[in-house]
């Protein structure tokens, strides 16, 4: 029977040492999981606010990228606006020197009303270029004097 004691004994033995490896295996395992729970954990934190911080300096750059070019389509609109103006104030001179001449020496000659909507046609275009805001309306004036440029030009 000493063997069979002997025996249950190593037996006993090795189900300890079993045991044992298997309680510091857990242990290791859960230390893992831990460690690994841990850095998905940062690693989600770390995902989650670079893109909030990435996607807001999208958003920033988008905007003064899109500043300096709706920035450059305004200065062109402006210059349009200018040159516009210009034009249509050598017009109204032209103008004014028939109004008050009564278009004498000139196919418009006796053509009072003729002349007198042109001259107001084209003070109205040059207001309404000096009265817009935005580049929009600063457009639209600028083909609009353009349009009236045209007819004036035709009619002397």
């Amino acid at each position: 029977m000493m063997s069979e004691n002997n025996s249950e004994e190593k037996s006993g033995e090795l189900s300890d040492r079993s045991a044992l490896f298997m309680f510091f295996g857990l242990l290791l395992f859960c230390v893992a999981g831990l460690f690994y729970g841990v850095t998905l954990f940062i690693l989600a934190f770390v995902v989650t606010f670079g893109a909030l911080i990435a996607g807001v300096f999208l958003i920033i750059r988008s905007y003064s990228s899109g500043d300096q070019g709706t920035q450059a389509v305004a200065e062109e609109i402006e210059a349009m606006a200018n040159d516009a103006s210009f034009d249509i104030s050598e017009q109204i001179i032209f103008w004014d020197k028939l109004k008050y001449t009564k278009g004498v020496g000139t196919q418009l000659e006796g053509r009072d009303e003729e002349i007198s909507d042109m001259h107001r046609r084209l003070v109205n275009v040059r207001e309404e270029i000096a009265a817009a805001e935005t580049s929009q309306h600063r457009l639209e004036a600028v083909l609009t004097a353009d349009s009236v440029l045209a007819t004036a030009r035709l009619l002397h």
